[in-house]
């Protein structure tokens, strides 16, 4: 009877492992057609670093990762669609660690600015908390986009040239699952992660987004070599036929 519990603790260890292997691989499939039929590149493992991007949402949580990549051009703008997620690690009562995994959606393009780190996403109760803790929101004239979005950034002016008028109106009618961030010269949508029947959503977002970054954010803030907040696009990945997935770094993170 003393072996039974064991044996059958380690017996829903493996078959709770062996269902996170088969959804994972059901859905790294799932995005190889979605690939294909979108014209893209895929690619399982984050080979070009993307991770160490330095936007606010790949620094959160314990861990993280970057995972089933799409490289392409959607509408004529090159771009990066990818899986990402963090994991917050908790403890029980009795001292058990458990890692609690938040999962996205992000779609990764560059614009010819050196931009200053922007984030802009929807209106929260825990961001009004935030604006009481000494890290108010960015407020504009608009106040149906105050209330819609909470925006922050160490640069005042630029939040306000790069949130015209034009931005604010198509951001009150895009979808509202969508956030983004902006920093160097890369721009980021993300999303609770989607199925990869529903990517397009995703591409169609970051293009209309980016068609609406202000020319005059491109003039105030010229895209120098030697900036420092001129990040380097991702190099740009075989255009070859979809192959199998490589195997993972040793040292990479791996989403269970």
């Amino acid at each position: 009877m003393d072996l039974l519990l064991p044996f059958g603790v380690f017996v829903i260890l493996c078959l709770v492992g062996l269902a996170r292997w088969y959804f994972r691989h059901k859905r790294m499939k799932a995005i190889q057609i979605a690939a294909r039929k979108l014209g893209f590149t895929y690619v399982a493992f984050d080979t070009e670093g993307l991770i160490s991007y330095p936007f606010q949402l790949f620094m959160t949580g314990d861990g993280r990762g970057v995972e089933n990549i799409l490289a392409g051009e959607w509408q004529d703008l090159p771009m990066r669609e990818f899986d990402y997620y963090y994991y917050t690690e908790q403890s029980d009562s009795d001292g058990s660690q458990a890692k609690v995994y938040h999962r996205y959606s992000c779609a990764l393009t560059t614009i010819n600015a050196a931009c200053p780190p922007l984030e802009i996403g929807r209106e929260e109760v825990f961001s009004w908390m935030k604006g009481h803790l000494g890290m108010p929101d960015i407020e504009f004239e608009l106040a149906a986009f105050n209330n819609a979005f909470h925006v922050k950034g160490e640069d005042r002016k630029f939040a306000y040239d790069f949130c015209d008028q034009r931005m604010m109106a198509w951001m009150l009618t895009a979808q509202s699952r969508f956030e983004f961030e902006v920093v160097g010269n890369q721009i980021l949508v993300y999303c609770k992660r989607v199925d990869p029947a529903d990517l397009v959503p995703v591409l169609g977002t970051l293009k209309q987004f980016y068609d609406r970054v202000p020319r005059v954010v491109r003039d105030l803030y010229p895209l120098r070599t030697d900036a420092q907040r001129a990040y380097a696009p991702p190099p740009p990945m075989s255009s070859g036929p979809t192959g199998p997935p490589p195997v993972p770094p040793r040292s990479g993170p791996m989403a269970l």
